[in-house]
């Protein structure tokens, strides 16, 4: 260990075997006008390697404190500018209360591999992830400078460089401000508006929740499907009747759903027995309500046709029994 004395300071001298020629400083004193840094006798526990600062710089001091006072005991470490630490292997720290630090510039913490930061037994990160700087390794990153080539800016995006799988902010641009978009492939699929509408395949949602098919539910809870004769194709005719004789077969019961309460009750068909009827969508396990509703439709047509056809069947009655009545009151007049 070597200290060199500084320009002002007052030193040990001794001398090798006595010899004036040989000088050599072996220690500092501290007099009247140069005391010793902290005072005597309070700070007798305090032990330092100090340094003293320069002519030009006298308050810019390194030290080593050690200070053994009972129950306040430290060790402190200050650099008058810079403090470089250097290991050739590990570093550990253990802490037995509480860390703080504090930076009034920036910070970087760099691993060369993985890092994981972890408070009590919940792991808040493992793994590759950066805020402003992008690389092709990042699993999660914050683009706040639409830095990345891809179309999530700025957002969070999950990937590396060119990834366009994230969820994006437009807080900056896009006529839907303030929103949230969820984006796959570089494309919006679903978007949350400022006004909290939901649009899945739309990015600019006017209802609570919006499909990009058009679909969407009313803020008075209202579902409200596709319609339109331009979306549709492969029209062809019923037969209203054949459909309400497929009704009336049809079983109805009451059930309720497995995850419901006992008491929660609901009335209708399944869709095994709906779809071995109609044939209708994509699936026995399901029914459509576009379906569902167009069956009854063309159930009361079916049943208005029967009621028409009663209709006429009743008025040809009517008729025949008019004659009958007739024909019976002249024969009545005859007899007289």
């Amino acid at each position: 260990m070597l200290f060199l004395p500084r320009i002002g300071d007052e030193v040990l001298v001794s001398f090798i075997e006595g010899d004036p020629d040989q000088p050599v400083v072996t220690g500092n004193l501290y007099n009247a006008a140069d005391m010793p840094p902290y005072a005597l006798p309070a700070s007798a526990a305090i032990s330092t390697i100090r340094s003293t600062g320069t002519i030009g710089q006298p308050t810019q001091i390194n030290e080593l404190m050690f200070d053994d006072t009972a129950g306040s005991n430290l060790f402190k470490i200050q650099a008058a500018r810079d403090l470089n630490v250097t290991a050739a292997h590990d570093t550990t720290f253990s802490v037995g209360n509480n860390l703080k630090a504090t930076v009034t510039g920036s910070a970087a913490l760099v691993a060369g591999t993985s890092l994981t930061i972890q408070a009590g037994t919940q792991t808040i990160f493992n793994g590759p992830v950066s805020v402003g700087t992008l690389s092709a390794t990042n699993t999660i990153y914050v683009d706040a400078n639409a830095q990345n080539n891809g179309t999530v800016t700025p957002g969070l995006i999950f990937g590396g460089t060119g990834s366009s799988e994230g969820i994006g902010s437009k807080r900056t641009a896009g006529g839907n401000q303030y929103g949230l978009d969820f984006l796959i492939s570089g494309s919006s699929r679903m978007s949350i508006a400022n006004s909290g509408n939901v649009g899945i395949g739309t990015n600019m949602p006017i209802y609570p929740l919006e499909m990009g098919s058009g679909a969407y539910c009313s803020a008075a809870g209202v579902w409200t499907s596709v319609s339109d004769r331009n979306a549709k194709e492969n029209f062809a005719s019923i037969a209203p009747g054949d459909v309400l004789a497929k009704v009336v077969a049809l079983p109805i019961t009451q059930w309720k759903y497995k995850i419901e309460a006992n008491d929660i009750k609901h009335i209708g068909p399944v869709a095994q027995d709906f779809h071995t009827a109609f044939g209708l969508g994509d699936s026995d396990t399901a029914i459509g309500t576009v379906d569902e509703s167009g069956v009854a439709l063309a159930a009361i047509q079916g049943l208005n046709q029967k009621l028409i056809a009663k209709d006429a069947e009743i008025k040809n009655l009517k008729a025949r029994l008019e004659k009958l009545e007739q024909l019976m009151m002249g024969k009545a007049g005859s007899a007289n």
